[in-house]
């Protein structure tokens, strides 16, 4: 069970490094940078984690993790008019994930991981729902549907797409309406 000073402390290391991780590359961020900006002893971080890109590591995985859990809560319903809104709409999600995708080699990794998860994910559903086929027509069909929709994520993350979550869900859904009925 963690207790509560323990909680404070993986909270105050988090908000930390997002902090940092903005202002310079995750191979050049050190334990002390951390831990002088979350006003911690280093041995506080090494009750949590080995070192920096162990806890880049879980944040990501963490927040692939909440993406795929909206995800297949969500689903389903996609087609309906504003069925992603929830991918797009966590506001704090969103920052960390942008500040985990600051510079271009974390960006890559990222967006692999983000990428791998959804393929599997969607894969399994996608087959499920074509009773059981998973032929390489089937596989090509969903990976480039699944590139598509996380190219517009990031670019609209970055600011190259100009819309409003509501705008950007509803185009979507069209999309994959048209496309998949």
């Amino acid at each position: 069970m963690v207790d509560r000073r323990s909680r404070r402390s993986q909270r105050l290391i988090k908000e930390a490094f997002y902090r940092l991780i903005v202002q310079k590359p995750l191979f050049r961020l050190t334990v002390a940078e951390i831990t002088r900006e979350a006003d911690l002893e280093r041995g506080t971080f090494y009750g949590h984690y080995h070192d920096v890109f162990n806890l880049y590591d879980q944040e990501l995985a963490a927040h692939v993790d909440t993406l795929l859990a909206l995800f297949k809560r969500h689903y389903l319903t996609a087609f309906d008019k504003y069925g992603f809104v929830p991918l797009f709409s966590l506001p704090n999600h969103q920052q960390e994930l942008q500040a985990l995708m600051h510079e271009a080699y974390n960006q890559s990794r990222a967006l692999a991981e983000i990428t791998h998860a959804f393929q599997t994910t969607v894969t399994l559903s996608e087959v499920a729902d074509f009773g059981g086929q998973n032929d390489l027509a089937t596989q090509l069909e969903i990976n480039y549907n699944l590139a598509g929709v996380l190219t517009i994520l990031t670019d609209w993350q970055k600011g190259n797409i100009n819309a409003s979550v509501t705008e950007l869900t509803a185009s979507l859904a069209a999309i994959a309406r048209h496309h998949w009925q």
